[in-house]
């Protein structure tokens, strides 16, 4: 009786998991496409006011005294700039993710 049971919950399980493999809809593709815009800073020592707050800081993976500066603005657009602490100083280029 309960090899029945099992036999049949196994059966019910098997067809469920195939009625419920549907193919999604497809999803909308991003209008742009490609690396990131980037923004020329205006100086090394200053972030301009309106990226906002500071977020978050993270290591630079491929510089060991380099810091990434995560910042996120009132329209809730990211921007990262590199920060050199042997130089103590900001990259020259930042990076834009915009909000939509």
């Amino acid at each position: 009786m309960l090899a029945d049971r099992t036999g049949t919950l196994a059966v019910l399980a098997l067809l469920l998991a195939a009625v419920s493999c549907t193919r999604l809809p497809e999803r909308e593709t991003a209008g742009r496409r490609g690396p990131l815009p980037a923004e020329t800073m205006p100086d090394s020592i200053s972030v301009p006011a309106v990226w906002g707050n500071l977020v978050t800081v993270s290591p630079d993976p491929t510089y060991a005294l380099g810091q990434q500066l995560w910042f996120q603005d009132a329209q809730g657009n990211i921007r990262s700039v590199g920060f050199d602490r042997r130089a103590r100083r900001l990259s020259s280029t930042a990076f834009l993710i915009t909000r939509r």
